[in-house]
């Protein structure tokens, strides 16, 4: 159960609110069974800080049990939820980026520390991103998340083998003939017309599909992210699981 507290870091700094995580985390963050890290343990602290540091050291702003679910109320969201999120600062780089999160979760941390890398770039790489998520958006809304499901595994020969593995699927958008490609640049809110043309999904293979192919929120949880939580390590310092599987 998450601690009331009068104040959510109001105020303070950037390394007063990562710190303040830190103490939720210790004193009632659960154990991680994140994949792909497999270890039945908290992560070690020290380790946490690089991945924040190496991200743009970010602001952190906690929320108590509840509290994100009513704040995606209030902007209308159907089947509101205690979903993180992350928010791109006013005049960055002067006003740092935020991650909001639920007090002491790390899954949450994790998710949008990814974000935080994405946009730990250049301005005009900023913006850029920001206007392709906006076309994205508009186009496959939750679909730029990708979908994933269970399939089975096949050897050199396309046999299958019996063993299952995710898979992850991601809509690719294929412009009609006659029109013009959408311009992932410009200012930071994109509110053009999207060129005619259809949908397709295609299936995400780590370590093959370019980057650029996927949507930016997928690329986000599932390059980014994925890499990032590789550089977590357990208090115990031991993994269950010491290497990368491919596939």
């Amino acid at each position: 159960m998450t601690p009331k507290r009068k104040t959510l870091f109001e105020g303070a700094g950037t390394a007063e609110s990562f710190q303040q995580f830190l103490t939720d985390y210790t004193e009632f963050g659960e154990k991680s069974f994140q994949s792909p890290q497999l270890w039945d343990a908290k992560a070690d602290t020290a380790s946490i800080r690089g991945v924040w540091e190496g991200v743009g050291q970010p602001f952190m702003k906690a929320y108590e049990q509840g509290e994100l679910t009513e704040h995606w109320e209030t902007k209308g969201r159907e089947n509101a939820w205690d979903r993180a999120f992350f928010t791109k600062g006013e005049n960055w780089p002067a006003a740092p980026d935020t991650v909001h999160y639920q007090s002491g979760v790390l899954s949450d941390v994790m998710a949008e520390f990814a974000h935080a890398q994405d946009y730990d770039t250049t301005v005009k790489e900023r913006r850029e991103l920001n206007t392709r998520g906006q076309v994205e958006r508009k186009l496959w809304g939750e679909g730029v998340y990708g979908e994933k499901s269970m399939g089975l595994m096949v050897d050199e020969y396309g046999i299958e083998t019996g063993e299952s593995r995710v898979k992850e699927h991601y809509p690719s958008y294929q412009f009609s003939k006659g029109t013009v490609d959408v311009p992932f640049t410009g200012s930071e809110y994109y509110w053009g017309p999207i060129p005619f043309g259809k949908t397709t999904m295609k299936e995400f293979i780590p370590g093959v599909t370019p980057r650029e192919d996927i949507p930016a929120e997928m690329a986000a949880h599932s390059i980014t992210e994925e890499e990032l939580w590789w550089q977590l390590e357990p208090e115990s310092g031991e993994r269950m699981q010491t290497s990368k599987v491919s596939e």
